[in-house]
């Protein structure tokens, strides 16, 4: 094989990633394990605003309530942002011209500016998203089991014993 001694081939996945897509083995990964960084939402940069920063806050609540999120994630998720606020103002903007066509200076009919900036925002959108999990292709790689509304240890607990009783044979709900 060619290539420089462990540079060459595809990017190592973290052991965190291998767990969530369910495959990870401890004899073909093994070694030393990076620090997983504690879930966390960071603070928004102060270059969003509106748009950019009303996903920030949609999309960070969404992730820390799955444990997806970390102080480390700021840099990936602002770009995440701001790509996110071009696509919506350049859809918006084409909405308001109502054509995909324009003239060029010499009259010959080419696509719209506004609809490359809307197609380059798109396509660096849906690279984004596969980071985090953010479509169904995506998700449907993670393993990551959602947290059921105000799951409560000690709740789960008493309910599985209060149906454990019920199944047992020959007993009733009553206790």
């Amino acid at each position: 094989m060619s290539g420089v001694k462990g540079k060459s081939g595809r990017k190592r996945k973290p052991k965190a990633v291998l767990k969530l897509h369910g495959t990870f083995r401890a004899d073909r990964h093994g070694g030393a394990e990076a620090v997983e960084a504690p879930t966390a939402i960071p603070t928004p940069p102060k270059l969003l605003r509106g748009i950019a920063l009303a996903e920030w806050d949609r999309i960070t609540t969404l992730l820390a309530d799955n444990n997806c999120i970390a102080e480390l994630d700021m840099a990936t998720l602002t770009m995440y942002c701001v790509e996110w606020a071009k696509y919506v103002k350049a859809n918006q903007r084409l909405a308001k011209v109502r054509t995909f066509l324009t003239s060029s200076t010499k009259g010959s009919k080419m696509p719209h500016p506004l609809l490359r900036v809307s197609n380059k925002a798109f396509a660096n959108l849906m690279r984004l998203c596969s980071e985090f999990g953010f479509s169904p292709a995506a998700r449907a790689r993670l393993s990551i089991e959602a947290k059921a509304a105000g799951s409560d240890p000690l709740e789960q607990l008493l309910r599985n014993q209060m149906q454990r009783r019920a199944n047992r044979p020959g007993g009733n709900s009553a206790g």
